[in-house]
């Protein structure tokens, strides 16, 4: 948990490469490997670093694995869209992120 806190601050200063050493240090630790949150900050941090390809797949990875989470559309659509890839998939995930922020509103 330390290492997760620890790369969520490197990622929040942009400090892509200790943000993703980090992560792969959380993520081969007590299970963290099937952590969909752990798996984005990652592909967040892959992003930062340059590795597009990389950061498309474990985005996919977090996506597939809660795909009731508005942030991972969000990041998903985000890489989708860096990545050049389709402009129409992007589109619909971030739609599908304002839709199920406009239904937690007030609950």
């Amino acid at each position: 948990e330390v290492a997760s806190m620890m790369a969520k601050d490197a990622i929040a200063e942009q400090d892509w490469p200790r943000g993703k050493a980090l992560l792969n240090c959380a993520l081969r630790l007590g299970g963290g490997e099937r952590d969909p949150r752990l798996v984005m900050q990652r592909a967040i941090a892959e992003l930062g670093t340059g590795n597009g390809k990389a950061a498309l797949a474990d985005a996919r990875k977090a996506y597939l694995w809660q795909r009731s989470s508005g942030k991972l559309s969000r990041v998903l659509a985000l890489i989708l869209q860096e990545q050049g890839k389709s402009a129409e998939a992007s589109n619909l995930l971030i739609e599908k992120a304002e839709r199920m922020d406009a239904g937690s509103i007030g609950s």
